[in-house]
């Protein structure tokens, strides 16, 4: 990608000609010329990448949702969509294909859960969920799995679909949070436990400091969960992800939800 995002530096010839005849360069700049300051446009996005991951990593988050973490996404989400852009734009040009979606898969026979999830994401440590991932630049998009227990045998001990519904989100939505339902849909495997997976969104806000950084005050969070009863134990995979980045991605963190399953 080097070779697309920056041209070859000015030949000493071309630096010696150009010290002799600078009206010659002011009428006519040879983009050779310019390498200098196109060269320095990696090192000024690696400094906006550098500081949203320090003050990310300084923020601690609440006991389930992450609202601190949010804006550094949003922050740097400018210079990394127009970097992506460009490479991918240059690629078509090329007449080359995208690149195919890779996925990992995450097995812990420990917790008793598998699922894939899309290359790039990171773990990170969390107070609530056992195993967390996210993305570096972006920290609200993000993968968790939490096993808990329970006192219940199943799922059917707390009610249908849309009760589990209304439960989680009692649980993971912030108070006082405008929330919506979007689906909540039940399934079951060969051995016959259910699993009830809801989709839903919600409003919150920035903390002041840093809404008046990025210009807004509130962001909208798309969430997909998959949960399950089995064991005496409860199992949660929460996939979520800023309303616009899921849609512009196509809700890939769905894979997540649809992969997962008991050991």
């Amino acid at each position: 990608s080097s070779g697309i995002l920056a041209r070859p530096p000015a030949s000493p010839s071309v630096r010696t000609r150009a010290s002799k005849h600078m009206a010659c360069v002011e009428s006519n700049r040879s983009p050779a010329m310019t390498a200098p300051s196109r060269r320095r446009q990696p090192r000024q996005l690696a400094l906006v990448v550098g500081l949203a991951c320090a003050a990310t990593c300084a923020v601690v988050g609440g006991p389930v949702f992450m609202p601190a973490a949010g804006p550094q996404a949003s922050s740097t989400l400018g210079p990394r969509r127009a970097l992506l852009g460009g490479v991918a734009g240059a690629v078509a040009a090329a007449g080359m294909g995208a690149p195919a979606m890779a996925f990992e898969l995450y097995q812990d026979a420990g917790l008793g859960v598998a699922f894939k999830y899309p290359t790039g994401l990171q773990k990170a440590g969390n107070n609530v969920y056992q195993y967390f991932l996210r993305d570096v630049l972006e920290p609200l998009e993000s993968v968790g799995v939490r096993v808990i227990d329970s006192p219940r045998n199943s799922l059917q001990d707390i009610g249908d679909v849309n009760e589990v519904a209304l439960k989680l989100l009692e649980d993971v939505v912030p108070q006082g949070a405008p929330k919506e339902i979007l689906s909540a849909v039940s399934r079951i495997d060969s051995r016959g436990r259910r699993y009830d997976i809801i989709e839903f969104s919600y409003q919150w806000k920035f903390a002041p400091n840093i809404a008046k950084g990025i210009g807004r005050t509130r962001y909208q969070l798309h969430n997909k969960a998959i949960i399950t009863i089995d064991r005496k134990r409860q199992f949660l995979l929460l996939a979520c992800a800023e309303e616009d980045r899921w849609k512009s991605s196509d809700g890939i963190l769905s894979i997540a939800v649809d992969t997962f399953t008991l050991l």
